[in-house]
C-alpha cells in the first residue's frame, strides 16, 4: 500500500507519494500559539526577576568600603586628635587667661558618635534588604494584577535599582556639607583661630597641633556628611519603592497567620528597620542639645541649637513622613479595608440567617429552625477578625520607648565629654 501526502503550494493543492514528493518542497512548521508566546515571555520575566534579587545591591561597590570600614576611621581620627590635644595641654598652661576649650574636641566627638550610630542602624538594614524582597516576591505577601505581575515586579525592581545609584543623591550631600561646613567653620574654627591662636601662634607645637585638628575636622567632616547623605537617599529612594509598590499591587493578607499581622509583619518590620537610622541619629542629636549647648563662658548657645534644628526639620522630619509613616499607613488602610469587607461578609450572612431562622419559627418548622441555628453559630464561631497592624503594636511601643531612652542617654553621655575630661584632667594632677 503506498504512502501519500498532502500538500499546498501557491494555492493548489498536491498529491503524491512519498517517492514523488518534489524536492524543492518546503516542510510545513507550525507557529507557535499566543498562549507559548506568553509563556515564554513570563518564564523570560521570572528569570530576570531571580538574577535581579540574587545581585541586588543596595550600595555601589565603591560605596560599600565606606559603610564597612568608615567606623573604624572615625574612631581612629578622633582618638589621634584627642590623643594629640592632650599631649599639647601642657603648652596651654602657662596662659591662665584663656581657658582650654574642650567644645573643639566635644563637637568633633557629636560627629563621630552620631555618624557611626546611623551607620551601624543602616548597615543592618543593608544586610536584612535582600532576604525582604525575596520573601515578598516568592511567598506572595504582595502580588500585583495576575494577568501582568511578574512584569510589574521586573519594572519596579529595576527602577528600584536604578534610583539607589542615581546621582541625584549628590545633590543631597552637597546640601548636607554645605550647611554643615557653613557652621562648623564659621561659628566653631574660625572664631577659635582669631582667638585661640593669637595667644598661642608662637607655640610651635601648638600650632601643629591645632592645624592636624583642623585637617581631621575636614575629613570628619566631609566623609560623616557623604555617609548620612548616601543613607538618607536609600531611605528615601526605598520608601518611594514601598509607596510605588502599595499602589500597583494588592496586600495578600492571612488573618491566621502565625504572626498575628496577616502576614505582613516583615513589611512593618522593613519600614521600621528602613526608618531607624534617621530616628536614632535624630534622639541622639536632640539629646546632645539638653546638656552640650553651652559655650566656655556659660552663655547658652542658641546657634548650634538653631542648626540642629534645622537639620532634623528640614531633611529628617520629611523623610522620615515620606518613607516610613505614608507607607505603613497604606498598609494600615488596605488591612482595614480587607477588614470591613469580611466584617460586611459577615453582617450580612449572619442577617441572612437570622431572617430565615426567623421566618422558620413563624411556620413553626422547628426542626428545621435548629438546623438553622447551628449553622449561625457556626459562622460565629468561624469568623476570624482581621489585624489592622502589620507589626505587634505592644512590643513595638515597649521597642520605641527603649530605642529613645538609648539614644537620648548616648546624646547626653557624649555632651558630657567636657565636664569628664575636665575631672579626669583634675585627678591626674592637671588644673583647667
Amino acid at each position: 500500500m503506498k504512502n501519500y501526502r498532502f500538500w499546498c503550494q501557491n494555492g493548489v493543492i498536491f498529491l503524491s507519494t512519498l517517492r514523488e514528493q518534489p524536492i524543492n518542497e518546503t516542510p510545513m512548521v507550525a507557529e507557535p500559539t499566543q498562549t507559548d508566546t506568553v509563556a515564554s515571555t513570563q518564564t523570560d520575566t521570572e528569570a530576570r526577576i531571580k538574577t535581579l534579587l540574587q545581585n541586588f545591591t543596595v550600595l555601589p561597590k565603591v560605596e560599600k568600603p565606606i559603610f564597612k570600614f568608615g567606623i573604624i576611621v572615625f574612631v581612629a581620627l578622633y582618638l589621634i586628635d584627642a590623643i594629640q590635644i592632650a599631649l599639647s595641654f601642657p603648652h596651654l598652661l602657662p596662659h591662665k587667661d584663656i581657658p582650654y576649650d574642650i567644645t573643639y574636641t566635644r563637637n568633633l566627638l557629636l560627629i563621630v558618635v552620631g555618624t557611626s550610630l546611623i551607620a551601624i542602624t543602616f548597615n543592618l538594614w543593608r544586610q536584612h534588604i535582600l532576604r525582604t524582597l525575596q520573601y515578598i516576591f516568592r511567598n506572595n505577601r504582595i502580588f500585583a494584577l495576575p494577568e501582568d505581575a511578574n512584569a510589574r515586579h521586573l519594572s519596579m525592581l529595576e527602577e528600584y535599582q536604578h534610583n539607589l545609584r542615581g546621582r541625584r543623591k549628590y545633590v543631597l550631600i552637597g546640601s548636607l556639607f554645605l550647611l554643615t561646613s557653613i557652621y562648623y567653620f564659621g561659628y566653631v574654627l574660625i572664631p577659635a583661630i582669631t582667638i585661640t591662636l593669637a595667644y598661642h601662634w608662637n607655640d610651635g607645637v601648638f600650632r601643629f597641633t591645632f592645624i592636624t585638628h583642623l585637617l581631621i575636622v575636614f575629613l570628619v567632616l566631609f566623609s560623616s556628611m557623604y555617609c548620612i547623605g548616601v543613607v538618607w537617599w536609600t531611605i528615601y529612594v526605598s520608601g518611594k519603592y514601598i509607596r510605588s509598590l502599595l499602589q500597583l499591587c494588592e496586600l495578600n493578607i492571612e488573618p491566621l497567620h502565625p504572626d498575628r499581622c496577616g502576614g505582613l509583619k516583615i513589611l512593618g518590620n522593613f519600614c521600621f528597620s528602613l526608618i531607624s537610622p534617621v530616628f536614632l541619629g535624630s534622639l541622639y542629636f536632640i539629646g546632645y542639645i539638653f546638656v552640650a549647648l553651652r559655650a566656655v563662658t556659660g552663655v547658652y548657645d542658641p546657634i548650634t541649637v538653631i542648626f540642629i534644628v534645622a537639620i532634623i526639620t528640614a531633611y529628617a522630619v520629611p523623610i522620615s513622613i515620606y518613607a516610613f509613616i505614608v507607607p505603613l499607613w497604606n498598609i494600615h488602610t488596605k488591612m482595614l479595608y480587607a477588614g470591613e469587607i469580611e466584617d460586611k461578609r459577615y453582617a450580612d450572612r449572619m442577617k441572612s440567617s437570622r431572617q430565615k431562622l426567623q421566618k422558620l419559627l413563624d411556620d413553626g418548622k422547628v426542626e428545621e429552625a435548629k438546623a438553622e441555628k447551628g449553622k449561625m453559630d457556626f459562622i460565629e464561631t468561624t469568623y476570624i477578625s482581621y489585624p489592622r497592624w502589620p507589626l505587634n503594636v505592644t512590643i513595638k511601643i515597649f521597642s520605641v520607648s527603649l530605642t529613645t531612652i538609648t539614644s537620648l542617654g548616648l546624646g547626653l553621655l557624649t555632651a558630657l565629654q567636657e565636664p569628664l575630661s575636665k575631672i579626669i584632667l583634675q585627678l591626674i594632677g592637671i588644673k583647667t
